[in-house]
């Protein structure tokens, strides 16, 4: 039975993993904002979604620095909408610009299938 519970070493390299990888993240976007490629005002609301949704980070070491804000910018516009319409402006007044921001999304690389999922779940 105790054998179904993660060791105390375990849960603990788990969490100092995860530190690290917010870490990461953290100065990936701070160093964004400070080439001014992203807007400060963006760090934290993307920081805390890509802690928790790893699979959005962009990590194409080909992708210049104007193009990772840019990119991470509207994701920002993306999640700032989500935060701020309902399912009814989606499926009404507001779906032209839903679908204009997830079609951008999908063309700048990020995961073709959270994104499937977004639309999904707002729009049925």
């Amino acid at each position: 039975m105790l054998s179904y519970f993660p060791s105390f070493s375990e849960k603990l390299s788990q969490i100092t993993e995860d530190s690290s990888f917010a870490c990461t993240i953290t100065m990936e976007l701070e160093q964004l904002v400070s080439n001014k490629h992203l807007a400060l005002a963006n760090l934290g609301l993307l920081s805390n979604f890509l802690v928790k949704h790893a699979c959005l980070r962009l990590t194409d070491n080909a992708m210049s620095d104007r193009y990772k804000g840019f990119a991470y910018t509207c994701l920002a516009d993306l999640l700032k909408f989500l935060q701020s319409h309902s399912v009814f402006d989606v499926l009404g007044s507001s779906h032209s610009e839903f679908v204009e921001l997830l079609q951008d999304l999908r063309n700048l690389g990020f995961n073709k299938d959270w994104l499937d999922d977004v639309e999904r779940l707002k729009v049925f």
